[in-house]
């Protein structure tokens, strides 16, 4: 074997290691690309089920919300029901209360104009002392009582008032 054939047989293996060696790195690329396939597709299906959760969380939060919301609404029709029915109670107790206190005025004044009549006749002369005015002194009085004031009185004393 020659030179030339070493070379060559050299060369051969030379370029058969080389391509064994691209074959292997071949491979080791196959491998690390079916690894990484692999790996993609787990963490696209990582992502998918993460997104999926999103949805199912933002449906359950906007339930939430809603029902939150829908709480809060219905709460704020009950207080408002509440506050007009206190508005309402407080209108009519303050109706009631201004009512009751002008009947109790008009029956102050009632009873003050009742009372004042009342000291107008008590203390206005009445009639029939008006025409015949008796004075204590020209009424003398019996002790014993028998006689009536007419026959106690002589027959000119109280004339004069009479006429």
């Amino acid at each position: 074997m020659g030179l030339k054939a070493h070379k060559i047989i050299f060369g051969r293996a030379h370029v058969l290691e080389a391509a064994d060696r691209l074959n292997q790195q071949y491979d080791q690329l196959g491998f690390d690309l079916k690894d990484a396939l692999d790996e993609f597709e787990e963490l696209k299906q990582k992502s998918e089920a993460l997104q999926m959760s999103l949805r199912m969380k933002r449906s359950s939060n906007v339930e939430s919300i809603d029902d939150i919301m829908r709480k809060r609404d219905e709460d704020l029709h009950c207080t408002d029901q509440r506050y007009q029915t206190l508005v309402d109670v407080l209108k009519k107790t303050h109706e009631d209360t201004t009512e009751e206190k002008i009947q109790h005025e008009m029956a102050m004044q009632h009873e003050h104009h009742a009372e004042i009549e009342h000291l107008r006749a008590n203390t206005q002369p009445k009639p029939a002392e008006v025409a015949h005015p008796i004075s204590p002194s020209s009424t003398p009085r019996e002790s014993s009582g028998d006689e009536s004031p007419a026959k106690q009185c002589n027959g000119s004393v109280g004339t004069e008032f009479m006429a």
